[in-house]
């Protein structure tokens, strides 16, 4: 062969491997998109692999290690995407110490002996069953065990887990043992009447996530006669004071980007201490919002109408 067929052959076989890149490329492009359009509009790295195992069958990998950016990877190739959704961890309880309804989806009572270490934690399954709510919407989880309340996991600190959506009427009503903080995972949308009123112990910081749609006051203020240290709340529409009444504070009230209404008499006479930053996406605020809070703690950056809503 002569030296020029050599070169010739040489540029041939680098044409066809760029092409070959370029394909495979391609090709995870058609999976992120696969998965993207399944997940109406977004994915976790369980989507990703998914698709990308249906593309390639072996040689695929998602690195989801980075918070802004995911890579994905099949055949030595590699396309960076916007890193998607975390998939929830799977917590798994069992049928020994957690009492379901009919439909499987809803916890409606603890019926274990008790749990190990500071912390009692609510599972998002239960054996193979993917759970959804807590609460019957009538009794709290620890009445069918407990005939006193100040016996449920004193001492312990609440947790629930990821995933579960709906916090039902009543469900953790009067849990005296429980104390600390209340940090309301991201997937909770809604809260019912008197969900958790009465946790007299529980006076930590209380969390209200971005995903929030409904606080309830069917029964009763969902945090009645709690009081807790600071308030960090994220919901989209913080509703009027009926929802957020006869609960107390003793620190900051800190208000999210997310936030763009916030009703009458939201938080009206809560006590919060320190500055009150009030976000530029907040659209609306009702009237007396900031009743009997001293107005020089408000920094105000929204265009709400309205200032200083009752504070004086």
């Amino acid at each position: 062969m002569l030296s020029g067929d050599n070169g010739i052959l040489q540029k041939a076989t680098t044409a066809k491997e760029n092409t070959d890149s370029a394909q495979i490329k391609e090709r995870i492009q058609l999976a992120y998109h696969s998965a993207l359009a399944g997940g109406q509009g977004s994915y976790t790295k369980e989507s990703l692999e998914d698709e990308l195992e249906k593309e390639f069958t072996t040689d695929y990998s998602v690195d989801d290690s980075d918070d802004t950016s995911w890579v994905l990877n099949a055949k030595g190739q590699s396309v960076t995407i916007p890193a998607g959704k975390k998939g929830e961890e799977k917590v798994i309880g069992t049928s020994s110490d957690w009492k379901l309804n009919d439909a499987k989806d809803t916890i409606i009572a603890y019926i274990g002996d008790g749990v190990d270490g500071d912390t009692f934690v609510i599972p998002n399954y239960v054996d193979d069953n993917k759970i959804i709510s807590i609460g019957n919407g009538s009794d709290p989880i620890w009445a069918e065990k407990f005939s006193n309340p100040n016996d449920f996991m004193s001492g312990k600190k609440l947790k629930i887990s990821e995933g579960i959506e709906n916090i039902n009427k009543n469900a953790f009503v009067s849990s005296l043992g429980l104390t600390g903080d209340l940090i309301l995972p991201e997937s909770i949308l809604n809260i019912g009447g008197a969900a958790f009123a009465a946790c007299m112990n529980m006076n930590g910081n209380l969390y209200i996530g971005k995903n929030v749609q409904q606080l309830s006051t069917t029964g009763g203020p969902p945090f009645g006669s709690d009081s807790f240290n600071n308030l960090e709340i994220h919901m989209k529409n913080i509703p009027s004071g009926i929802a957020l009444t006869g609960t107390t504070y003793t620190g900051k009230l800190i208000i999210g980007n997310e936030v763009e209404t916030i009703g009458d008499e939201a938080f009206s006479r809560r006590g919060f201490t320190d500055e009150i930053i009030i976000p530029s996406n907040v659209k609306t605020i009702g009237e007396n919002a900031f009743k009997a809070i001293d107005k020089s703690k408000i920094i105000n950056n929204s265009s709400a109408e309205g200032y200083p809503w009752g504070a004086e």
